[in-house]
């Protein structure tokens, strides 16, 4: 369910990389660097969450933690 989608060139296209839940902004902003690093991408980097299922949703250990809203409704 997790996958990045490719549109362009690396200096002006576009990366779409898809979760299949919802995201928080901390880790969207994580998934984004990563995806962007490892595909040594200069251009856009979209997070869609929502995307292919759906499994509640995602957090970075800290927020998991906090047990705030998402964090307390991640499984």
């Amino acid at each position: 369910p997790f996958q990045v989608v490719r549109v362009g060139t690396p200096e002006r296209g576009i990366l779409f990389a898809t979760v299949p839940g919802e995201p928080t902004t901390e880790l969207g902003r994580k998934v984004r660097a990563a995806v962007r690093g490892g595909a040594q991408w200069n251009g856009l980097v979209a997070v869609l969450g929502l995307t292919n299922g759906y499994a509640t949703y995602f957090t970075t250990g800290p927020e998991y933690l906090a047990q705030n809203y998402e964090g307390g409704a991640t499984m």
